[in-house]
């Protein structure tokens, strides 16, 4: 069995945070302070240290802390109570105007379903006390907008109930976690085994799975720890499931692997064992040697290091999938399909290129990753009996802190041929494209509560997914990182835009804006990603045939009420002719060499566009228009950019749904 989902409530840096994990591997992304390492901690903390069954302290609980001080001034300059503030009961949202499509996939109308979770009435002072300074005015405005669309939409009724939940709460006495284990392939005898036998629940998609919750508050002045399993319609097993829950850690226990130079010396200590056994005292020999060998071997290391593989030779096999299959004779067939190539564009080193790698004499740079790897799981396990006969979970931190891209890949090869089930972190874009989109995992924190989103293939064709791999996940993969995409048909919007927003003081890099060009990827492909990864956009087309299609296609995955935010049409052909016509008609005019109006008779504005193009290129152009711009001032900046640029700054900070 495995790990398969885990809800968290009021735990550290976390109120709320729900996130599914795979079987193989789950890759956790998102920016600091959004709950990874909390989330990690807490699997490490229940699943981590042993048989006995962990025991939480007041200092794990969340503590509230309102966005503003109890005494701040809202924008009307009004006093806040930040603490007494509380949603107030209003109906449910209204049915949605007939032309509001279901942009999620529900399809007909009878499928709609009424949100029955009472709306926000923010009022002046409760928007104030709840959301931060001049941001009241914008989330009641939006969630108005998303209210009118909630009950026709899954998409919209997820996000309104996700954000209608988002708000300041005053009491986090209990902390809470949930952790569900589903069957898998070969676990039939644990099925069977008695101590399992009854806790199991037969799931609506014909799986079994254990609900296992923690629950931990203060009861007459002592913080208590509370183990329960959970039956069908949350039935609460107490008594006598002990031998269960530590056959399950037995089953599922977490190694936690991270760069030791982000602990102090006394987290270092406390997690690698500071009284040592001859074992442990070993194992710390065989970890030195690892260390030395990334600084390069003498002749005594690599004696050393043959010794390590051999002792850590029998944890290889086990765990290297068919590592102890005969070699397969022959010239070596690669077995990458053409759905491997999309569904991981970075192709890694197949199993039997390993295999004949472990197999060769000498020191090569496979054995060294792999005896890298068994070591630091056996130094993991920091003593404990672990049934290696099962499937451990594997915590990478920041997997890429050490290594360079190219070897960071090579890791990752041994990595993935490792059974066991792995949760990765990492801010690496190489490392994300050689994943399956089905395995990222985004997370997400706009005020109070983590979102953590997933990419559901049945909404993609075989085509957008060829179209995401080249296009995003190969030559742009640090995109996934963004906070915001802004959608554009060419070079040309890039230079113009990125230099005009500098003008504005506005940073694109640091407000996790980033530009891409959709005309050849296909610009449906690309909202849909954005949808499903929480991940915002805007659309900046031409107004020519082309860019109305383009506007088209975009309506069809916003919603009426929120087209404005998501979009911008250019009221002229293109971006040339935009500023030919708003203030630049003279550098098009320089730039073609039609300087006089004897020169300029008889030319349209197309042909001193085209004549301008043609001697200085587009991307030529940008740069002249920017270069005059820049000498004008930021008044010179068209109103029409201005007030685009503000929206996305707004979407950047997660002003969105």
């Amino acid at each position: 069995m495995y790990l398969s989902r885990a809800e968290i409530r009021n735990y550290r840096g976390i109120r709320h945070l729900k996130v599914d994990f795979e079987e193989e591997s789950t890759v956790l992304i998102g920016e600091n302070s959004w709950g990874k390492t909390s989330l990690l901690r807490a699997l490490w903390t229940v699943l981590g240290q042993g048989p006995q069954l962990c025991r939480f302290s007041a200092e794990d609980l969340y503590v509230p802390v309102p966005l503003l001080g109890e005494n701040e001034q809202d924008d009307a300059g009004q006093g806040t109570v930040a603490n007494s503030a509380s949603p107030a009961a209003l109906p449910a949202p209204p049915s949605a105007p007939s032309s509001v499509r279901d942009n999620a996939g529900d399809g007909a109308s009878s499928n709609r379903v009424t949100v029955s979770r009472p709306f926000l009435d923010l009022s002046a002072t409760t928007a104030a006390a709840i959301f931060p300074k001049g941001e009241s005015k914008r989330l009641k405005r939006n969630l108005k907008k998303l209210k009118s669309v909630a009950s026709t939409s899954t998409y919209y009724r997820r996000e309104y109930e996700f954000r209608a939940n988002d708000v300041y709460q005053k009491n986090a006495d209990e902390l809470s976690i949930e952790l569900w284990f589903c069957e898998s392939p070969g676990t039939e005898r644990q099925l069977s085994n008695p101590l399992l036998r009854k806790y199991w629940i037969c799931c609506p998609d014909n799986f079994y799975r254990l609900h296992w919750l923690i629950k931990a508050h203060t009861v007459n002045g002592e913080f208590v720890t509370e183990h329960l399993l959970l039956g069908s319609g949350r039935r609460e097993f107490r008594e006598g499931i002990e031998p269960a829950l530590q056959l399950i850690i037995s089953l599922n226990p977490v190694l936690r692997m991270r760069d030791h130079r982000m602990l102090t010396r006394e987290q270092a200590d406390k997690e690698t064992g500071c009284a040592q056994t001859d074992a442990e005292t070993q194992k710390r020999q065989v970890a030195q040697t690892y260390l030395s060998v990334l600084k390069g071997l003498s002749a005594a290391e690599q004696s050393d290091l043959r010794k390590d593989l051999l002792t850590l030779s029998d944890l290889v096999s086990q765990y290297l999938t068919n590592y102890s299959l005969p070699q397969i004779s022959g010239p070596r067939r690669s077995t990458r399909s053409s759905g491997d190539a999309v569904s991981r564009p970075i192709s890694l080193e197949t199993m039997s290129t390993l295999r004949d790698t472990l197999n060769e004499p000498g020191i090569n740079k496979t054995k060294l990753l792999t005896t890298l790897l068994a070591g630091a799981m056996t130094l993991s396990g920091e003593g404990r009996d672990i049934n290696w006969e099962e499937r451990p979970i594997v915590i990478f931190e920041d997997i890429e802190a050490r290594f360079h891209p190219s070897l960071l890949l090579s890791f990752w090869s041994v990595v993935e041929s490792v059974n066991v089930q792995k949760i990765v972190t990492t801010n690496s874009g190489e490392l994300l494209s050689a994943i399956p989109l089905t395995s990222l995992r985004r997370l997400h924190r706009r005020y109070y509560d983590t979102r953590s989103y997933q990419v559901d293939l049945q909404e993609f064709s075989t085509d957008d997914m060829r179209r995401i791999a080249f296009h995003l996940r190969l030559n742009r993969p640090m995109t996934l990182f963004s906070r915001c995409w802004l959608l554009v048909e060419g070079e040309t919007e890039i230079w113009m835009i990125s230099q005009m927003a500098a003008m504005m003081g506005i940073s694109l890099q640091c407000n996790g804006v980033r530009p891409i060009e959709f005309a050849q990827c296909g610009l449906g492909p690309l909202i849909k990603l954005a949808r499903q990864l929480g991940i915002a956009y805007h659309v900046l087309t031409d107004g020519d045939d082309a860019g109305l299609k383009y506007a088209q296609m975009t309506s069809r995955y916003v919603a009426l009420e929120q087209l404005d935010d998501h979009l911008t049409v250019l009221p002229s052909s293109d971006i040339e002719h935009f500023f030919y016509y708003n203030g630049f008609d003279r550098t098009y005019q320089r730039a073609s060499g039609m300087r006089g109006p004897y020169n300029r008779k008889g030319l349209t504005a197309d042909r001193i566009i085209e004549l301008a193009i043609k001697k200085k290129s587009k991307p030529g152009m940008a740069l002249a228009v920017i270069a005059e711009m820049q000498e004008r001032g930021s008044e010179a900046i068209p109103e029409l950019f201005m007030n685009m640029l503000n929206k996305i700054t707004l979407l950047s900070h997660g002003d969105y749904f």
